[in-house]
């Protein structure tokens, strides 16, 4: 997760599995970026490791005190 991203929440856990060696799960979470671009650009890089399939699910735009987040 970069810096800039936080996880707020983390809403539902799904199909919980093995695969492998590996535990596998559908998390949903709820993030928060200081811009929408920082957000998406953490999900292209969850998707390049390959061990994360993230996708925008939705996306709810912040503004307040003069900052702007997503």
């Amino acid at each position: 997760m970069p810096q800039s991203v936080q996880v707020a929440r983390i809403c539902t856990v799904r199909q919980v599995h093995s695969q492998g060696d590996r535990m596998v799960a559908d998390l949903e979470l709820t993030v928060i970026g200081k811009s929408p671009t920082e957000v998406t650009d953490m999900i292209a890089a969850m998707n390049k490791e390959g061990i994360f399939a993230a996708e925008l699910r939705a996306q709810n735009l912040q503004k307040g005190r003069g900052e702007s987040g997503s």
